[in-house]
């Protein structure tokens, strides 16, 4: 009885044929491990937690009545109503940020508005939703009396409404 040059894997033998196919296997699966390792470099995605979100409703506009939003995401992304993004430079986004982990938000909503609001003759209301610590604070210009020279104001309205950044 002849045996086949093979190999043998306790009282199983392997013929050449069957190891050329294992070896062709552990080819390709080196080749999809080292392809799969390419993609195990880190990406670091995009965060899409909001920061601060700018609200400006009122007026009248063609389609009706204005509006327009911008969301400022914690990585410095601000995107606007219109599928706009920009990005924010780490300066803005330190000085965002401190302003608004230091603000003193009871002062700050104990000011309330007496006026007339001004979407009552074709003006615009803010609003300002701060994601904080302590959980969202929504800041209304008819509600609550905004000093734009306040922080986060000040920083808000240069950084995201202004032309700073």
């Amino acid at each position: 009885m002849r045996r086949a040059k093979g190999f043998a894997i306790g009282n199983l033998e392997l013929g050449s044929g069957v190891r050329r196919a294992m070896r062709r296997h552990l080819a390709l699966l080196v080749v999809v491990l080292a392809l799969t390792a390419c993609d195990a470099v880190p990406v670091v995605p995009r965060s899409d937690a909001r920061l601060v979100t700018v609200e400006a409703t009122g007026g009248e506009c063609p389609a009706g009545t204005c509006e327009t939003r911008f969301d400022l995401f914690r990585d410095g992304r601000l995107a606007g109503h219109d599928d706009t993004e920009r990005q924010l430079s780490p300066d803005a986004m330190t000085r965002i940020m401190g302003a608004i982990a230091s603000a003193n938000w009871d002062a700050i909503l104990a000011r309330p508005f007496t006026g007339e609001c001004p979407t009552a003759f074709d003006g615009q209301e803010l609003r300002y939703t701060f994601q904080t610590a302590g959980g969202p604070v929504i800041v209304a210009s008819c509600t609550t009396q905004i000093d734009p020279g306040q922080e986060p104001f000040a920083s808000i309205d240069l950084f995201v409404l202004g032309a700073g950044g």
